[in-house]
């Protein structure tokens, strides 16, 4: 974990401080754990710490979250669940220092926001799948913004948060575009888009205009991400696994090689290539993809 407050309260014990005692709420016990951590006699790396530091230790953190479900451990996600909330926990007290909200008026208030933006549940706005609930949300959000909406000429696709990753912010841009009707009808009529695009990246490259090249390659990322999207998979998961995958066969393979007595780095493309075939042959046999 990134956030170096867990250990240093495990190894050192700075001054006679004791911690909050155990209440009903374990999100109350939190709220006082990480008041103690701020305050006069706290943590001196807590007390420096500010709502955007602690907010890009709840971003990494969020990551760990990921990871966890991903492996599928659930001690292990547990662990990293309560690790995001002392995160959440002590992010909100740097910033109610700073004049936000009580942690309850918060609450109040995402759990009406929530309810809004699912009329297909709370209200009589029927869906046809997840897609559409998906599209209703994003309508929902511009109807709440109401005359705040920038006009379409001005910024009608607001930029996405920075720290998202580059397919997140893509996937969650075109979310946006499809909430007003600029969407494909279905995941088939991306696959000729993708094509396209990808015959232009062809001509960008035999031109060898590198520009060119990187606006079409560009182009293509878009595409396939739109074409992601519409199969109803979410973009980032899909590359991580996609990502995972490749390693895991990569290393199974290297371990094949080194097995008979030679190293990857001193092959033939061609004879790493028998390898590569032979490490997905004993991955399908084992059970994987």
């Amino acid at each position: 974990m990134p956030h170096a407050t867990l250990s240093i309260m495990d190894t050192e014990r700075r001054n006679d401080t004791e911690p909050p005692p155990d209440s009903d709420g374990s999100w109350a016990r939190l709220e006082e754990l990480v008041r103690v951590l701020r305050g006069p006699g706290g943590c001196p790396w807590d007390r420096d710490q500010t709502t955007v530091s602690l907010a890009t230790h709840l971003v990494e953190e969020s990551y760990e979250v990921l990871h966890a479900a991903q492996e599928g451990q659930p001690g292990a996600l547990g662990e990293e669940i309560g690790d995001a909330a002392f995160l959440l926990a002590i992010v909100h007290q740097a910033a109610a220092e700073e004049g936000a909200p009580e942690f309850q008026a918060i609450l109040d208030a995402t759990a009406q926001k929530i309810v809004r933006r699912h009329p297909h549940v709370f209200g009589n706005t029927p869906v046809a799948d997840a897609n559409e609930a998906a599209r209703l949300w994003e309508v929902q959000k511009r109807l709440e913004r109401g005359p705040m909406l920038p006009r379409v000429e001005n910024e009608a696709l607001p930029e996405p948060p920075p720290a998202l990753p580059a397919l997140l912010q893509a996937q969650r841009i075109q979310q946006k575009a499809a909430a007003v009707g600029f969407d494909w009808p279905n995941a088939a009529a991306v696959i000729p888009k993708v094509e396209e695009e990808l015959t232009e990246l062809r001509v960008a490259m035999s031109m060898g205009e590198a520009a060119m090249v990187r606006e079409e390659a560009g182009d293509l990322l878009f595409a396939v991400v739109n074409l992601v999207r519409a199969l109803g998979l979410d973009a980032e998961m899909t590359m991580r696994e996609a990502s995972h995958k490749f390693r895991e066969r990569f290393n199974r393979m290297a371990r094949s090689i080194r097995a008979d007595g030679q190293a990857p780095e001193r092959l033939a493309l061609e004879e790493l290539e028998a390898y590569w075939q032979a490490a997905k042959r004993e991955e399908n046999h084992s059970g994987g993809q």
